[in-house]
């Protein structure tokens, strides 16, 4: 298993069944919970390859400099053989060194993304976690290449999951969603970055008339057209006659 230290500034802007499974496979890693899984192949040139598993997790605490996240490229039928990395996080306010390790972990999300063999990544990932949100491209054997982190507003709290998809119009375009609350609201934000880590627009969404919490759940971007459709959970929302939780929003 293969450790990566993944550094940020900090200081710029159960199911149970009776019948006979097909494959099963354990990965050890300690105190973790999965948030993240797809299908990979590897596009290289659009070229389909070493089709399998893409899987990712995270230890909500990292404490005493453990890892805050894994991701496991696995092949078909689950066995390791592409990489099966731990990366920790870490950064100081005010770039002064020693650095700590990042705590409070939100959750990650892993995509692939298209690959031209021309030193493009093949896989990016968002991450979130107390103090702020981070994107980062990797490469086959998933090594940073490039990482972009972009900070929460002071005494943020309820940090949920960022989610990633790639635009299917314009190739290494990327967004990213996700959530945190601020001044009682939970405030859902949208960005969307480029493969270098520019931020090409960015939006932060509340729901103000009548006031509600936002949290995003899923996104995908529409082959129909150019939309990002987000669908998600309305909560806490206050109609004079208390609040009402559970009401779906896209």
């Amino acid at each position: 298993m293969k450790k990566i230290k993944l550094m940020l500034l900090f200081c710029i802007a159960a199911i149970i069944t009776k019948s006979q499974p097909w494959s099963e496979k354990f990965y050890a890693h300690p105190n973790s919970f999965c948030c993240s899984g797809n299908t990979a192949g590897i596009l290289l040139n659009n070229v389909p390859a070493f089709p399998g598993f893409l899987m990712a997790g995270f230890d909500p605490t990292g404490a005493n400099g453990n890892f805050n996240f894994y991701i496991d490229r696995t092949k078909i039928g689950g066995s390791t053989g592409i990489f099966y990395n731990e990366y920790q996080v870490s950064g100081v306010a005010n770039c002064a060194t020693p650095t700590n390790s990042a705590t409070l972990f939100s959750g990650v999300t892993v995509i692939e993304t298209q690959n031209t063999g021309n030193g493009t990544p093949y896989y990016v990932m968002a991450g979130a976690f107390d103090q702020g949100c981070f994107f980062s491209s990797l490469s086959n054997t998933g090594v940073p290449i490039t990482t972009k982190f972009f900070p929460f507003p002071a005494a943020s709290v309820v940090v949920t999951k960022p989610l990633i998809v790639e635009s299917t119009n314009n190739a290494y375009d990327y967004f990213i969603v996700g959530s945190y609350l601020l001044n009682s609201v939970q405030q859902m934000y949208v960005i969307k970055i480029n493969l270098g880590g520019t931020v090409l627009q960015s939006k932060l969404y509340t729901c103000a008339s009548p006031i509600g919490d936002l949290f995003p759940n899923g996104i995908v971007y529409s082959p129909y057209g150019n939309d990002l459709v987000v669908v998600g959970k309305l909560a806490n929302i206050d109609f004079c006659c208390g609040p009402v939780e559970d009401r779906a929003f896209s």
